[in-house]
């Protein structure tokens, strides 16, 4: 089984890719982290300045402005609105700078100066956006830019990694019928989770998270599986639960185990965490007795949560997430019984993509109530034109496996070479997979 310290100082199994530091920014949720990056921060810290100056605006406590989630939580947030300011009385000054009496102003014609005074040159701050391509700050600050590593052309219609949905929250959702907590103090908390996961660049790559604007306690949470693993771009969908008891206690998580189509190799689990029944075992969860300094504690967050399942669960060689097999890894003795769980898990994790495409096609319709909300994220991350074109991909590397296979003479791993029994199997799994296209 995996284990993720709370305080997130453990190996992500060459996963982290960065993950680990930005979950110790999570960790330090009282303190807002510099997501977005040095340049954004240093504009959006000008822009603050210079409105304070010119318009007497108030800043919290951690140089950021309020933002978002008022409507949620406008009757019991004790914070929201408590030093409101008179309203400052107003200032007159003619053209040449000097004062004027109220009494002077009323009833006069103003007329417009566009030709003397034109407008002031718009605000550089950066937009606080959702897409998983942040606003490019550099040139805008003044910063010189690295002609040798230009800029991508940002995809304009890539979904966006975090996104509050306005619709009602799925019937299906695992947590639904939980009664919602009117807790100050827990939405407070729920808020500032969902502060950190909306940071651009806070979420991995392959991670979607969707929530509802009724529901913030919930969440639907995409994983496309990683590169050079057998879960590569096979889809994982999980539901999460803040409970009344959250922080003090971890999120409440089920994960959806589809089962395959006959015949081609969709049976069991699909990683020794991730039961049939929607368990997900991991010691941040509680769900698994790791060390003391491996389990939940009030600090840590659902960020933490989502990248140790990338991170420590959708990993290279799942048979070692076993319980008692981590000692095993390395071991000549464990290579051939590692290669076949990876086959198994390899046939797997391709009926999960032949499951999603089924129950969403082309359009990206979720006909299952399993998909709602990330149909959208399914139809681009395998369909559209301008994505990743995940099933091409999947159909390639399935073809590859099989010619490799079937041309011999080198070891079978169970992720780029198979053995001659699981090719059967793996050959109907390719047909199938062309006819979703």
């Amino acid at each position: 089984m995996a284990a993720i310290r709370s305080d997130g100082t453990d190996d992500l199994d060459g996963w982290d890719d960065g993950e680990d530091e930005e979950d110790d920014e999570a960790e330090e949720y009282e303190a807002d982290s510099e997501d977005g990056g040095f340049a954004a921060g240093v504009a959006h810290g000008i822009a603050l300045r210079n409105r304070q100056m010119r318009f007497g605006d108030e800043v919290d406590g951690d140089g950021e402005t309020t933002e978002g989630f008022s409507d949620w939580r406008s009757e019991h947030d004790d914070d929201s609105m408590s030093d409101v300011s008179e309203e400052a009385q107003a200032r007159y000054e003619d053209e040449n700078g000097q004062m004027l009496d109220e009494d002077d102003v009323e009833g006069e014609d103003w007329e417009s100066a566009e030709e003397e005074m034109p407008d002031a040159p718009a605000q550089n701050t950066p937009p606080t956006s959702t897409s998983v391509t942040p606003p490019d700050t550099s040139k805008q600050n003044g910063d010189a830019a690295d002609d040798d590593h230009p800029a991508e052309a940002p995809t304009t219609n890539e979904p966006p990694r975090y996104l509050i949905l306005e619709d009602t929250v799925p019937s299906a959702h695992h947590y639904a019928d939980s009664a919602p907590s009117s807790n100050p103090t827990h939405m407070k908390r729920v808020q500032k989770e969902h502060g950190i996961l909306q940071k651009p660049g806070a979420l991995p790559s392959g991670v979607y998270v969707r929530t509802w604007e009724s529901r913030l306690d919930l969440l639907r949470v995409l994983f496309i599986g990683p590169a050079e693993t057998p879960y590569s771009q096979a889809p994982f969908v999980m539901d999460f639960h803040l409970p009344p008891t959250f922080p003090t206690e971890p999120p409440h998580a089920f994960f959806y185990s589809w089962p395959g189509e006959a015949g081609l190799g969709g049976v069991g689990r699909v990683n020794p965490n991730l039961y049939e029944d929607g368990k997900i075992c991991l010691s941040l969860l509680g769900t698994w007795e790791g060390s003391k300094n491996e389990g939940w504690n009030s600090r840590s967050t659902i960020l933490q949560v989502v990248v140790s399942l990338l991170g420590l669960v959708l990993v290279k060689e799942p048979y070692f997430n076993e319980a008692g097999y981590e000692t095993l890894a390395g071991l000549e003795s464990s290579r051939r019984p590692s290669a076949l769980y990876n086959e198994r898990t390899f046939l797997r994790a391709r009926t999960f993509v032949i499951t999603a495409l089924a129950r969403v096609g082309k359009e990206g319709v979720a006909t299952w109530r399993d998909l709602k909300g990330v149909g959208d994220v399914v139809r681009w991350e395998y369909y559209d034109e301008d994505g990743p074109r995940g099933l091409q991909k999947v159909i390639q590397d399935v073809e590859g496996v099989l010619e490799r296979s079937e041309k011999g003479g080198e070891e079978v791993d169970g992720l780029t070479v198979m053995s001659k029994g699981a090719c059967i199997p793996l050959r109907r799994v390719l047909v199938r997979l062309k006819e979703l296209r």
